[in-house]
């Protein structure tokens, strides 16, 4: 609908030098042309700050700036406050976008439609994960929380382009790298007349692959977790979700308790792992019911057992 409409794209940098260049090529290689690059150094040590100036300096798009470290929300609020767009839209510095990605957003933007959700591509060990779901636009605040659980677009940034407009004054908590796009998409939702699920593919995610032999990959989204950063992010994202709604249904309680309580038990994991029993029993009684806690405990005898054993003996 927009021949010229002028995405900003906001890309946080932090010692990615090795997939930079192909970050940013993808964005080069984009159908559309009408676009801004916004690149923000998040502090890096390892000459992704000389990557971006390069390609600032061939592509007048291109916008490149350094700040000392402050983690990727603070790069990411930093990069809202320069976005000249009439939309905005994320992208990982090690991930890519498909040559079509923005003119996909662009042809969606019709009246009415504050937020384009698009399809994905999972990579991971070699493999590709489709994800995609036909496109319908959806306006009740209940159903576009559901339609992003039930088609799995989740709430994820790198998927989405919001009109900026309904972005306002929000910005991401800098205290949470966990998670903190969930809670900027949900209060952008809360903003929205409308949003549209399209199955084009606007993304491609490269998922951590784990190959020293640990549990854990080396990006924000596999590294340990500290389970108090969990839980805090966990109860934001359910009050901003009940904010949507004026009133609820019992599907709609059931869906963000069930989606509440994932998080709860992905934050007693990670403090098991840490070896920290007690919190783990202390989440535990405190958000999750009855029926759940003895499976979780059992979980806890099974990591203690070896230390007790040792101890013993």
């Amino acid at each position: 609908m927009f021949a010229t409409m002028l995405i900003s794209i906001i890309v946080p940098v932090y010692n990615s030098a090795n997939c930079l260049k192909s970050c940013i090529d993808s964005v080069l290689a984009q159908t559309y042309t009408e676009w801004e690059l916004i690149l923000v150094d998040d502090g890096s040590t390892d000459g992704s700050a000389n990557i971006c100036d390069d390609y600032a300096n061939r592509d007048s798009r291109i916008l490149s700036w350094h700040l000392a470290n402050g983690g990727v929300g603070h790069a990411r609020n930093f990069g809202l406050s320069q976005a000249q767009g009439y939309c905005i839209t994320f992208c990982d510095s090690y991930d890519e976008m498909p040559p079509r990605a923005l003119a996909a957003y662009v042809s969606c933007f019709i009246p009415g439609v504050d937020l384009i959700r698009g399809g994905f591509e999972r990579v991971k060990n070699g493999n590709t994960t489709l994800v995609s779901t036909p496109k319908c636009v959806v306006g009740r605040k209940e159903d576009i929380i559901s339609k992003c659980s039930s088609t799995r677009y989740e709430a994820y940034l790198w998927n989405s382009c919001f009109r900026k407009e309904i972005i306002g004054d929000i910005r991401f908590n800098e205290k949470i790298s966990w998670c903190e796009d969930h809670l900027f998409t949900f209060s952008a939702i809360k903003n929205a007349k409308s949003v549209m699920f399209i199955p084009e593919v606007v993304y491609r995610y490269y998922a951590p692959e784990v190959t020293d032999g640990s549990s854990f990959g080396k990006n924000l989204s596999s590294r340990y977790i500290n389970p108090d950063m969990i839980i805090t992010e966990a109860l934001a994202e359910m009050k901003v979700k009940k904010e949507c709604v004026a009133e609820y249904s019992k599907d709609f309680l059931d869906l963000i308790r069930r989606e509440f309580e994932y998080k709860v038990r992905l934050a007693i994991r990670y403090a098991v792992i840490g070896n920290h029993i007690c919190q783990a029993f202390i989440l535990t009684l405190r958000y999750l019911p009855k029926n759940l806690i003895l499976p979780i405990k059992l979980l806890y005898y099974i990591k203690i057992a070896p230390i007790l054993k040792l101890n013993i003996k």
